[in-house]
């Protein structure tokens, strides 16, 4: 807080010892700002000096104005007065600025304005010179005043923020040495409680740092150095290896040997203190103990191995004997031995599950094929018994409809049934995997007839079952695709009839009509008289339109069944057919044909022309090309037909299922022929359509060319 002395115009500042002493510090690097006296501060003390020092610079101002006025008589009045006001206002403050310029005032209007020697003055600009002098020096008073408070103010508030500042470092420094106390605390309790041997030591070899295990192990440091406590020496080791991490800044790890034969693991790390300097943390664990029980392992199983290679030869020599007695069991055995061996190499020859059961229908005979068909991944995981049997599988007939357990072919056979190739369904209700068996079973039976047993044999049959079923499937399938076929092509020929037979009524009734119009119109024109022109322009213009009617007939006609297929042959037609392409596209065209004729059987060539237009129908739709290159051909008995463009081309599988080319492979194969089509993006497209010639048709005249 600051608090100004009214008289004396002097500010103190009531703080503490503290906040004195940190503005001081801070003060003094402020600009203008002296820790002795602030610029307000003011030299003379007391009233009575105060009045002198104002009487003295009047005084001293009015006698140097008279002096210069007695040399110069137009000398200002007032000019000596100013540097006195400024003088006391720097020196004495508001106050003795004001004192002096009414003094000044004063002594001017008496001595220096007439009438010398009164108070009173007669000439109007000596009074408004008084005036603007007063105004001057109490205005000039009142600045310098406001001045040196707003300075003071600002040096104020520049001090409190150099001392909160210098408050907050100091307050953050408290805080970060707190918190790196902390820390170390916190790290140091942590190593306390380390079931390990934690030593933090400096380059001087000096313990700084012992945690409990350390001085478990080797009692308090101290003053001691660690050559010291732990090897009793009285200078480093030669070989120390501790301070290695503070030359590489990598951990470092050894075993240390103590001369009372303790075996230390230690692991030496870099680390930093809180002054900044470089120590080494080292942790060690006293691994005596385990390497003693390592040794001591190490010998009970040296030991272990020599009574185990004693007790082998005990059990080889027992092993012998048993060998030897084994033989004469099996010399005893071997005709019974012999003849299971035949029985069991006939049940193992075969592909089919074999059973042989019982009469209770315990299976005392299963094959390896058992364990396949019934889905067992083993004969160790077969079931042994018809009751396990019937609880694990579900018998249905070959019409999935569910068989009793007493139907089962195990109780059949055991009841005298015989059967031979029974089809049943299984599924296992443990997977649900199911699948068809045939089956074929008999009762073993004894010398006296009656019932020792059972056999019973099952083959699986239902990959035959699925082919069987796949193969009527596939069968009507064809049969579905024949009639497709034949459908599709019955649709062509229709298509292409009704195309014949539109084109031929077009061609005969609608050109025939249009031509007889245009003769009429024709006719009509020339018979009118000659002043008639505008009614012979009117029949001009219908005989021209009547023309392009023509035209387009002759076009729809030609689209629909060009004439010169059927006239000039399937050569001419994919002549003319590309020199219709060149002239509507722009798309340069080469067609290389047969010179002499082509035969083909039926609608053979129609499908040829039909696939060579969609071709051209591709090009402008989907190729991008420049130019086309065709080349009808005979080769090897067969007609040839390539299309070849210089297009963007396409990815064989993005549209190998497309309609178009289906539709073209359809039409191939109407043909008798076949159609195959090659593309890579970028370098084009080629169709070759090849088709068995009548040999009517073969013919060894060379190609004709055409360029279009």
């Amino acid at each position: 807080m600051f608090k100004r002395e009214s008289t004396r115009g002097v500010t103190t500042r009531e703080t503490n010892p503290s906040q004195e002493k940190a503005g001081s510090v801070q003060a003094e690097g402020l600009p203008g700002h002296s820790p002795e006296r602030a610029p307000h501060d003011r030299f003379l003390r007391g009233w009575f000096p105060r009045c002198a020092a104002v009487i003295a610079e009047v005084g001293i101002a009015f006698f140097i104005r008279e002096l210069v006025a007695h040399r110069h008589p137009g000398f200002a009045p007032f000019i000596t007065f100013y540097p006195a006001v400024l003088l006391a206002l720097l020196l004495d403050g508001i106050w003795a600025g004001i004192a002096v310029t009414v003094l000044a005032t004063i002594v001017a209007d008496i001595w220096i304005f007439p009438p010398i020697g009164s108070l009173r003055v007669n000439d109007p600009y000596d009074i408004l010179s008084l005036g603007i002098f007063f105004t001057f020096g109490v205005s000039l008073s009142i600045v310098v005043e406001l001045y040196h408070r707003n300075r003071e103010r600002l040096a104020a508030n520049l001090v409190e923020q150099a001392v909160a500042r210098e408050r907050s470092r100091q307050e953050a420094e408290r805080r970060l040495r707190e918190s790196v106390q902390a820390e170390r605390q916190r790290l140091l309790d942590v190593m306390e409680a380390l079931p390990a041997m934690v030593s933090l030591r400096g380059p001087d070899h000096k313990i700084s740092f012992a945690n409990r295990g350390f001085r478990e192990k080797f009692g308090d440091p101290g003053d001691r150095m660690c050559y010291e406590m732990r090897f009793g020496r009285s200078e480093p080791c030669e070989d120390c290896e501790t301070f290695l991490p503070l030359q590489t800044g990598a951990p470092h790890h050894r075993e240390v040997t103590l001369p009372d034969n303790t075996l230390i693991e230690a692991y030496d790390f870099p680390f930093t203190d809180l002054d900044g300097s470089a120590v080494i943390l080292e942790m060690g664990i006293d691994i005596t103990d385990r390497r003693r029980a390592e040794t001591e392992l190490k010998r009970h199983r040296e030991h272990l191995e020599e009574l185990v290679a004693e007790r082998t030869r005990q059990r080889e020599a027992v092993h012998a004997q048993l060998e030897e007695e084994i033989r004469e069991l099996e010399r005893a055995k071997q005709e019974l031995s012999e003849s299971r061996a035949r029985l069991q190499a006939a049940l193992f020859s075969m592909k089919d599950s074999v059973i042989i059961t019982d009469t209770e229908g315990r299976f005392l005979e299963i094959n390896d094929a058992y364990a396949t068909f019934y889905r067992f991944k083993n004969k160790e995981e077969c079931v042994r018994s018809f009751s396990e049997f019937s609880d694990l599988f579900e018998v249905c007939t070959i019409d999935r409809e569910p068989v009793p357990r007493d139907m089962f072919p195990t109780r059949r056979a055991l009841r005298g049934e015989t059967g031979t190739n029974v089809e049943y369904r299984y599924r296992r209700r443990d997977t649900g995997e199911s699948w068809i068996g045939s089956l074929s079973f008999a009762p073993v039976l004894a010398e006296d007839g009656s019932i020792t047993g059972a056999v019973i044999t099952a083959r699986d049959v239902t990959d035959r079952k699925r082919a069987e079923e796949a193969l009527r499937e596939s069968e009507k399938i064809a049969l579905q695709r024949e009639q497709f076929q034949a459908l599709a092509e019955r649709l062509r020929r229709a298509r292409e009839d009704e195309r014949t037979r539109v084109a031929r009524d077009l061609h005969d009734q609608i050109g025939q009509i249009l031509t007889a119009i245009k003769l009429d119109l024709t006719w009509m024109s020339r018979h009118l008289p000659r002043e008639n022109d505008e009614l012979r322009d009117r029949l001009n213009g219908t005989i021209s339109l009547i023309n392009e009617g023509v035209r387009s007939v002759r076009k729809i006609c030609s689209g629909l069944r060009p004439g010169v297929l059927d006239d000039l042959g399937l050569a001419a037609a994919i002549e003319w057919q590309a020199n219709e392409f060149a002239a509507r596209t722009g798309i340069e065209c080469v067609v290389f044909v047969p010179a002499g004729d082509l035969t083909l059987e039926g609608d053979q060539a129609t499908e040829f022309f039909r696939i060579f237009q969609e071709c051209l129908t591709n090009v402008i739709r989907h190729a991008e090309a420049k130019s086309v290159r065709a080349t009808l051909r005979e080769e090897n008995g067969e007609l040839v037909l390539e299309v070849a463009d210089d297009g963007k081309g396409f990815c064989e599988s993005e549209v190998s299922e497309s309609l178009g080319f289906l539709g073209m492979k359809e039409r191939a194969q109407v043909a008798g022929g076949s159609l195959d089509i090659a593309s890579s993006p970028g370098i084009g497209t080629t169709v070759v359509l090849r088709v068995p010639l009548h040999p009517a048709s073969l013919t060894n005249g060379d190609n004709a060319h055409s360029d279009y």
